[in-house]
């Protein structure tokens, strides 16, 4: 299941950077959701009538609409506020996303209790009807501010290229932004060890059951929101030194991910899960942030290639992790700790001494990459946006 919802992700990141160029409005974004009600409401039937291929079916088209418009989406909403709100917009957005994780699965326990299955899709269909029509509404009132490819405004070949530049184009002008995003993708890879190595750790060496399970989640739960409701309303760190969070933030949870193996107690357990996930926000909102302050079309191209990543460690986690974790489950959590931990500090290393060797303040990675306008000529990116971003990166 995992992997028939993330291979969708992973063609259209890597090799659907126009199409995704194509739908980066909100319009298109509502289009996208009301497709898949009927999808959603058909599933009781698709499981009846298919069984299994049915589902895999539902997983797969749910998997391509959430690969187009996950990134797209992403793209569009640091248009929407000031370049100062674009760090607590950031946490919001993020925060909703983890609650929805948590509370998800709950809900749909709770409504099952009063509802028949049929009718729990249907409401779910429901949702993604008021998505579209939420969207509808954003798409009267926020201005069109990405060049899509196959437009006028794209009618010329290097106009085109820059409306959906590629992976390589946006890495060679952001290259510490591009390492940044490798550690990350490489990090949320190995911190999957969590979800596959704390019931092992609660059945094998503690002896505890599903109850257990379900209070280490409510810990999780716990910490992932205070984290981030401290991270999204704290200020952001100083200019030259968002790097320097991310890479702290990733050393620590290489850290944490080493104590997991050496948890002796139900509540050495709680601390350390909800440690891990209060250090979550830390990393993922200093890095949206500071790919949402990235031009239109290039943010569009990193936000998407990202979401890959994501898609791509979650996919080989899910098939590698399992096996170590069968072998040893305290050596899984500290190979993954150490790995982490050392792929952060090495960035982190490696970019202090190139700061050295170029004599740059502040941090290199806020170095502005120059991009080749129209005329030929050098043109820095705008890292902010004024008023209620109505941007022309054209």
């Amino acid at each position: 299941m995992v992997i028939a919802e993330a291979v969708p992700h992973i063609l259209i990141g890597l090799f659907g950077r126009k199409l995704v160029a194509r739908v980066a409005s909100f319009r298109a974004l509502a289009g996208i959701e009301a497709a898949q009600i009927p999808v959603i409401a058909a599933i009781p039937w698709l499981w009846d009538s298919l069984g299994l291929a049915g589902i895999i079916v539902v997983i797969v088209i749910i998997g391509t609409a959430d690969s187009l418009s996950d990134p797209a989406r992403a793209s569009l909403v640091p248009e929407l506020v000031p370049a100062e709100q674009l760090r607590a917009v950031t946490g919001l957005m993020d925060v909703t996303g983890r609650l929805t994780w948590i509370l998800g699965p709950g809900a749909a326990a709770a409504l099952l209790a009063v509802v028949s299955t049929d009718a729990l899709f249907l409401i779910d269909a429901a949702t993604f009807a008021v998505s579209a029509l939420v969207l509808l509404w954003l798409a009267r009132r926020a201005p069109e501010t990405v060049v899509k490819p196959d437009t006028p405004e794209a009618s010329t070949e290097g106009r085109a290229a820059e409306a959906a530049p590629t992976a390589r184009t946006v890495a060679r002008r952001y290259p510490v932004l591009a390492w940044a995003v490798a550690v990350d993708s490489l990090g949320q890879a190995f911190y999957g060890v969590i979800s596959v190595g704390v019931p092992v750790l609660l059945t094998v060496q503690l002896g505890l059951g599903v109850q257990a399970f379900g209070v280490v989640l409510m810990a999780s739960g716990l910490g992932a929101v205070l984290g981030n409701l401290a991270v999204g309303n704290t200020p952001a760190p100083a200019p030259g030194r968002w790097l320097t969070v991310l890479c702290a933030a990733w050393i620590a949870r290489g850290i944490v991910l080493v104590g997991f193996a050496f948890a002796g107690s139900l509540a050495e357990l709680l601390i350390l899960s909800a440690v891990a996930s209060a250090l979550m926000p830390l990393g993922d909102v200093t890095l949206g942030t500071q790919l949402g302050q990235l031009p239109g079309p290039d943010r569009l191209r990193a936000m998407t290639v990202y979401t890959a990543g994501l898609d791509i460690g979650c996919m080989v986690s899910m098939a590698a992790l399992p096996l170590l974790v069968s072998a040893s489950v305290g050596a899984a959590f500290t190979t993954a700790g150490l790995v982490v931990a050392a792929a952060a500090g090495a960035l982190l290393v490696l970019t202090a001494s190139t700061q050295k060797q170029h004599g740059v303040p502040g941090g290199l990675a806020d170095v502005p990459h120059p991009l080749q306008n129209e005329t030929g000529l050098d043109e820095q990116p705008r890292p902010g946006r004024e008023g209620v971003g109505v941007v022309d990166h054209r």
